[in-house]
Order: structure tokens, then C-alpha cells, then sequence
């Protein structure tokens, strides 16, 4: 779309003009990552956190975006979700408060046959309690409840997404997992975070 590229041309004249400046330097970064290119803004999210090691907003920058090109990459994808993993470790110690360490976190987990284990169900829950609005972490949570055999909590926690009436396509997937559940047949059709 043509605004993308407006919006990260504007982004990137910004930031050269702010060389060294932490903020400009995440928000080129999330910018390219997200809007631009996702090769280019992992090279400079590397770059910040080999400058700043112990920023917690830079190293979990640096796990979700091992993330997403895992989920562009199946064929190394378990790598890079464990260096996302890893990442997100470490900016979770720098910093426990921030709910998108610990949904990236749990997600880095999803590959595993276990999951959820016992601790990933607690950040995915933990991170749900931090960002109750966020619909794709709870239905996320939900499905992680669902494996744990505990439907009951997530039709709870299902309910206000799927009654949302600005709720779009996760509204619709809340309703289809409710039914499930109702009719006892689990979680429902597959969505994004399934994996």
C-alpha cells in the first residue's frame, strides 16, 4: 500500500537524523521489521542489541522478530523460535512486566509436543492477565487451556471475546471454540497461533 511506504520513508529520514539515539534506532527497526524489510530490520535490531545488551525492549524486539521469520521459514523455524526463545529469556529477566516477552516467549514454546508445559501455561497466563484486550493472546491461552484439559476456565476466558461487537475475525474464532467445547469436541477450527 502506498502509505507503508510513505510511513517508513518518513520513519527512516527521521531516524537519520537521530544517529545513536536509542528510540529512533528501535522504532527504524520495528518499522523495517513490520513495514519494510524484515532482512534489513533483523540486521539492525542485532545491531542495537550488540550495543545495548541489556535493553529489554531491544532483545525482545530481537526474539519476535526470530519469530516471525520462523513463521516465514518452516524449514528452520524450530531454530529460530529457539533463539527467539532465548532472547525473549533474557529480556523477560531485564524486565518481567512487559506482556508481549511473555507471549512471545510462550509462542517461542509452541513447537514442542509438550505444550504446554506447566511453566509455558503460566506465562501464557500471566501474560493474558497483563493484556486481558489482546484477543489473539487469549484465544491463545484458551486453546493452551483446552490441551491442559481445564474448559471450563477457558470458556471463562472466552466468553467477553466472543460477545466482543468490534471482535472481527477473533470474535468469530471465540464463538466457534465456545461451540466446540459446548458440543465436546475440544478447541475448535485452527487459527494463528496454532502451530
Amino acid at each position: 500500500a502506498k502509505w507503508r511506504a510513505a510511513f517508513l520513508a518518513d520513519i527512516r529520514a527521521r531516524a537519520a537524523r537521530h544517529p545513536g539515539d536509542r528510540l529512533a534506532e528501535l522504532v527504524l527497526a520495528r518499522a523495517e521489521l513490520a513495514l519494510g524489510d524484515p532482512e534489513k530490520g533483523r540486521v539492525l535490531i542485532e545491531t542495537f542489541t550488540q550495543a545495548r545488551p541489556d535493553d529489554a525492549e531491544g532483545l525482545e524486539l530481537a526474539g519476535l522478530a526470530r519469530l516471525a521469520a520462523g513463521d516465514r521459514n518452516e524449514d528452520h523455524q524450530a531454530a529460530l523460535y529457539k533463539e527467539a526463545g532465548q532472547l525473549l529469556g533474557q529480556a523477560y529477566k531485564l524486565d518481567p512486566t512487559r506482556y508481549q516477552t511473555l507471549y512471545g516467549y510462550a509462542r517461542s514454546r509452541s513447537l514442542d509436543p509438550k505444550y504446554p508445559t506447566p511453566n509455558v501455561m503460566a506465562v501464557l497466563e500471566e501474560a493474558q492477565g497483563l493484556a486481558p484486550q489482546v484477543s489473539a493472546i487469549t484465544l491463545d491461552t484458551a486453546r493452551a487451556m483446552i490441551r491442559r484439559d481445564r474448559q471450563d476456565e477457558a470458556a471463562a476466558l472466552l466468553q467477553p471475546v466472543a460477545n466482543s461487537p468490534h471482535g472481527g475475525a477473533d470474535a468469530a474464532r471465540a464463538r466457534a471454540m465456545l461451540k466446540a467445547l459446548s458440543e465436546g469436541s475440544g478447541s475448535g477450527p485452527k487459527g494463528e497461533g496454532d502451530k
